[in-house]
């Protein structure tokens, strides 16, 4: 009986390292975005989250076309 309880004790305390691992994740991301946000122009938080996320204005999607490659 007393190395079932244990058995579940183990159990429990696995759950809570896959949290913590969860967590850590989040952490790398937002390093990440941050990372981003401080070499971009824009200057809005608005803009540098657009950014971050992968979106353009159109602006910078009409200077893209006038300088890409045809």
């Amino acid at each position: 009986m007393t190395a079932n309880n244990v058995e579940m004790m183990v159990g429990n305390l696995e759950m809570t390292v896959r949290n913590l691992e969860i967590r850590v994740g989040n952490v790398e991301m937002t390093v990440a975005n941050e990372e981003i946000t401080d070499g971009g122009v824009e200057m809005t938080p608005a803009g540098a989250y657009r950014k971050a996320r992968g979106c353009v204005s159109e602006g910078t999607e009409a200077r893209i076309g006038r300088h890409g490659s045809a």
